[in-house]
């Protein structure tokens, strides 16, 4: 029997001589487990695959089968996930389902709207408000007077129009303008004429003209008829420069074509000529 520290021939050869703590062992190394050495090569034979580095065998060494952050690597064994990884995935998924429904531009439809009806799109059954509804309303006439009445707005071919005066006072003079329906359908009518002053060459003189009194109703002239709209101008010198005109082109309301009638109302002074909406004659 060898002593403690002797090495017995036939353990050496097999490799399995255990080198005491602290000895130094075989390969110059201080082992705590059994190292496997390399072995001498014996009648031509080559060494075996093992090699000893004065470390342990990493197969007899669980510590070695072993990540940085303590976990197993040992081939066939399943690695178990954390619970809070797998509600992790669960919050990205759910997060990104969210982030491809806003990138589609669908918007839920508000609580109590069909969402089959466009935003700003009147719902089935609502019809559009009157056009006279939406003049009340506003308080402005339409842009088109007379359209959905039946009639049509009167235009200048179908009318005639004159100026009736009110004595020669020198000072505040007053006047009705008269327009007439010499046509053969009714028109409607709404609002103020308007004005243009023109001297003998037919040069239109500067003449100021101011709407007085709030607009009337819708207005319907059937052939034949007249409505006025009274006029008032000053003729007094303290308010130079005053102007003569020769005549006067009226136009209806909401119309580009005028019709001229001859003025014989004398000098209008630079406060101009005020025109009130039409009514009944």
């Amino acid at each position: 029997m060898p002593g403690a520290h002797e090495r017995d021939p036939a353990d050496i050869s097999a490799g399995r001589w255990n080198a005491p703590p602290g000895s130094g062992g075989p390969c110059g190394s201080a082992l705590t487990r059994t190292p496997v050495c390399r072995p001498s090569s014996r009648r031509g034979r080559a060494p075996p695959s093992s090699t000893c580095s004065g470390n342990p065998d990493p197969a007899s060494n669980p510590a070695a089968r072993r990540t940085s952050n303590g976990k197993d690597r040992t081939p066939g064994r399943s690695t178990v996930r954390h619970p809070r990884t797998a509600a992790t995935v669960l919050s990205a998924l759910a997060l990104t389902a969210g982030l491809s429904s806003c990138a589609s531009g669908t918007t839920p439809a508000p609580s109590g709207q069909n969402p089959g009806i466009a935003v700003g799109e009147p719902a089935p059954g609502q019809a559009d408000a009157p056009q006279s509804e939406q003049t009340e309303q506003s308080g402005q006439p339409a842009e088109h007077p007379g359209e959905g009445t039946g009639f049509g707005k009167c235009t200048a071919g179908t009318l005639s129009v004159r100026v009736e005066y009110h004595g020669d006072e020198d000072v505040a003079r007053s006047a009705d303008l008269f327009i007439a329906n010499v046509g053969t359908k009714a028109c409607n009518l709404a609002g103020f004429p308007e004005l243009r002053f023109y001297d003998a060459g037919h040069q239109q003189l500067s003449i100021p003209t101011s709407q007085s009194g709030s607009t009337q109703e819708l207005l319907e002239i059937k052939p034949g008829e007249r409505f006025k709209a009274p006029l008032g101008w000053s003729s007094s010198p303290e308010f130079e420069p005053c102007l003569e005109p020769e005549t006067v082109a009226v136009y209806p309301p909401n119309t580009s074509d005028a019709k001229e009638t001859p003025w014989t109302g004398g000098k209008v002074c630079a406060k101009g000529v005020s025109i009130d909406p039409y009514a009944r004659a």
